[in-house]
């Protein structure tokens, strides 16, 4: 069964969601009911996302996550200022957890919950990325792509322990056209293979940011920063805006866990 934007009403949403085997089996009985989160993520001026801690239930955590340790990776969009390594795991109906991140109730409940429309409902790119000890972090940048305009992405993170210390953590950030820079603009070309320290204790950048399939000189303020700790799912809307975001360098730890696209 397909679920699209506007197919249920809240009601109607909320009773399939505490009544799905799927939605049951995975989630913590609190995250069943989406509706606080729509109040949450409406109230967000310039970035809308959701935060939300504890959402597996324990055992399916853990058997997701050890499952996942075996997997192969590769180097993750290697060409861009990019330090982590992937694997593509929507195509693995086999896999722990594909019941859900390919469930059309579970994609209807991100958008619903970010208040966004999914325009190809049940299309899905889910990936299991890791990040190695020390490594370089993210550019400034947006999900927002031409040829496959991106509704929403979901971040489930894995890392045990993982504290504001061990770095990786995302940022979000407001932005606006710069005109005229009155600091050194950091430059996309400039940093390639170099450690992103910069965005560590930033506030304020004036940057080449990647757009849309170009880099465009902005002005950037720092609106979050969102430690990747275990069982906590973030979740970016780039349809209410283009949701700029990175990640910051790692230290000595391994940062791992789930992005999933959907449209």
């Amino acid at each position: 069964m397909q679920f699209s934007s506007g197919s249920l009403d809240d009601a109607a949403l909320v009773s399939a969601c505490q009544a799905d085997p799927v939605l049951r089996r995975w989630l913590h009985r609190s995250w069943l009911d989406p509706r606080p989160l729509l109040e949450q993520s409406l109230v967000r001026p310039f970035v809308r996302y959701l935060v939300v801690d504890d959402l597996l239930l324990p055992e399916r955590l853990d058997e997701l996550q050890e499952s996942y340790a075996s997997l192969s990776v590769n180097p993750d969009y290697p060409d861009l200022n990019y330090d982590a390594e992937a694997v593509r795991i929507d195509r693995r109906t086999d896999l722990v957890g594909a019941e859900l991140f390919l469930h059309p109730l579970w994609h209807a409940w991100v958008a619903f919950a970010l208040g966004a429309s999914l325009h190809r409902p049940g299309h899905s790119v889910v990936r299991y990325r890791r990040h190695p000890p020390f490594s370089r972090g993210f550019w400034i940048h947006t999900d927002r792509d031409r040829r496959q305009p991106k509704a929403a992405a979901v971040m489930l993170y894995l890392g045990r322990d993982w504290h504001f210390r061990d770095g990786g953590l995302l940022q979000l950030w407001e932005v606006s056209p710069l005109l005229h820079a009155n600091t050194p603009l950091l430059r996309w070309d400039d940093y390639r293979e170099r450690r992103l320290s910069f965005l560590e204790g930033a506030h304020t950048l004036q940057i080449e940011a990647a757009a849309i399939e170009e880099l465009v000189p902005l002005q950037a303020r720092l609106l979050e920063q969102i430690v990747p700790r275990r069982n906590r799912l973030v979740l970016l809307d780039f349809q209410a805006g283009p949701s700029y975001h990175s990640i910051t360098p790692t230290q000595e730890r391994v940062r791992e866990g789930v992005v999933q696209w959907l449209y």
